[in-house]
């Protein structure tokens, strides 16, 4: 069956979010100029905020579905800026993506803390970007389509799902319960299908396959954090660290499966929950 990844990336993007609008904060103008063009050929309209000021600013004024940000910058930087954007209703769901030098498991921690979705490590391949912005603009889309039933009715219920942190969900979304159910519809669209990279039939055979599955592990672990399932936050962490050490394909394939059973199970609770499962409004 053929999916995003099977055509050109850009094509993909044009495809389905042609017209999307992304905030990029970068302050290098030749790392603005880069990304904008890739942004663009895309068909996407993309605005620039030069510093930590200027992102807070565009964001409360303008509806942007998608804000790249980068982590250094002055006047108030990306973690600081995506804390700021959190504890706003307005911005508290806005898919943020940390674009980054760093590849360091701390800097990563530090991004998923301040609030943001996903990691970007510069220098920035298109298909690495462009694979990134295919999910998170289908999130946002979700996102914007679900109509948000009554949110103190479900939190009882949520509590009854293995592996939530509810409590710890609601802080990452600013205690807002109806931004968090929001957060929880749109994490059970994007996963409602699983991981579509974890094949254990064909892993190992392909380093394109392994590159790609460390991607979309590492995006998992970010949302799973977000919206307070620690249990498969860890999990998906564990297997994206296992992906780098040779010669571990014995163990990978049974803990790939293990994860994805579990990632599906935790998908259908969310599902089973009514206020969860509302209904949508049309595309």
């Amino acid at each position: 069956m053929a999916t995003d990844f099977d055509e050109p990336g850009e094509q993909a993007i044009r495809k389905r979010h042609e017209g999307s609008r992304v905030l990029l904060a970068e302050d290098n103008p030749v790392n603005e100029a880069v990304t904008t063009t890739l942004l663009e050929l895309a068909g996407l309209q993309v605005d620039v905020a030069h510093n930590g000021i200027e992102v807070i600013d565009m964001a409360n004024a303008s509806r942007y579905d998608l804000v790249l940000m980068d982590v250094q910058m002055p006047l108030r930087n990306g973690l600081d800026a995506a804390r700021l954007l959190r504890t706003d209703a307005r911005t508290a769901h806005l898919p943020i993506i940390a674009m980054t030098a760093s590849d360091d498991a701390d800097d990563h921690a530090a991004c998923l803390a301040a609030g943001m979705n996903d990691q970007l490590i510069k220098p920035v391949l298109p298909p690495v970007l462009y694979g990134v912005l295919a999910r998170w603009l289908a999130s946002s889309r979700v996102s914007a389509a679900v109509v948000i039933g009554p949110p103190a009715e479900a939190l009882p219920a949520l509590a009854s799902i293995e592996g939530l942190d509810v409590a710890s969900g609601l802080a990452f979304f600013a205690g807002d319960s109806g931004v968090y159910l929001r957060g929880l519809r749109q994490f059970a669209a994007l996963y409602a299908g699983g991981v579509e990279a974890i094949d254990t039939t064909t892993i190992g055979a392909d380093a394109r396959q392994i590159d790609r599955l460390r991607r979309d592990l590492h995006s998992v672990a970010g949302a799973s954090a977000a919206v307070g399932a620690i249990h498969l936050a860890q999990q998906a962490q564990a297997l994206g660290n296992l992906l780098q050490q040779p010669g571990l394909a014995d163990e990978l394939v049974p803990a790939l499966a293990q994860f994805s059973q579990a990632l599906s199970g935790f998908v259908a609770d969310l599902q089973d929950i009514d206020v969860l499962s509302a209904s949508r409004t049309p595309p």
